[in-house]
């Protein structure tokens, strides 16, 4: 996944249709210099030697400050931070384990820097919460432009998409057409 970031620093993510497997070298490439790209770990990956590879592939193309990595293993996240300390890692949010745990607590307890959640699990009080104590907040999965416009005011740090042009557009709107300036001379009239 790739993401974009509604104020601050330029992020913008995408989702990939094509199902990851391994890490994905040519996926680096091709966001390389574009976008933050957001790598999830899943769980079940874990126990197959991923992490590693994925902290390989990330500082082979030197894109560690491009890249977020996230997973809902706190397993993942804390094999990525032993491989690739330099290397960003997000807590995804696990409605099962994380129920009524305050957003800060879960963050700094797998020693992540990023908070990522469902779009419809996020509340006010834990975006203010992150926000209060420096933690980027990531949502997922966004694709209506009206609701890329209402996440970029709410002040949403990172928005998970298929659609990076549409909310690229949203962040960055092309100028609108200025009427054209009179390029004939000025007359004076006596």
């Amino acid at each position: 996944m790739a993401a974009a970031r509604s104020s601050g620093s330029s992020w913008l993510r995408f989702k990939s249709s094509t199902p990851a497997r391994g890490s994905r070298p040519h996926v680096l490439a091709e966001v390389e210099g574009r976008i933050l790209l957001n790598v999830e770990i899943k769980s079940e990956a874990v126990d197959r030697g991923v992490v590693t590879k994925v902290a390989a592939a990330i500082r082979e193309r030197e894109m560690t400050d491009q890249v977020v990595v996230s997973s809902f293993a706190p397993t993942a996240l804390d094999q990525m931070q032993g491989a690739a300390p330099d290397i960003r890692t997000a807590v995804l949010f696990n409605q099962k384990l994380h129920k009524g745990q305050d957003p800060v607590e879960i963050v700094n307890g797998v020693g992540a820097s990023v908070f990522n959640i469902k779009r419809t699990r996020l509340t006010r009080k834990m975006l203010r919460r992150c926000h209060e104590n420096g933690i980027p907040v990531g949502i997922y999965t966004v694709n209506k432009p009206r609701r890329m416009r209402r996440m970029a005011e709410k002040g949403i740090d990172a928005v998970f998409t298929d659609h990076p042009d549409r909310f690229q557009e949203i962040l960055n709107p092309a100028p609108s057409a200025a009427p054209s300036p009179n390029l004939e001379p000025a007359v004076a009239t006596p």
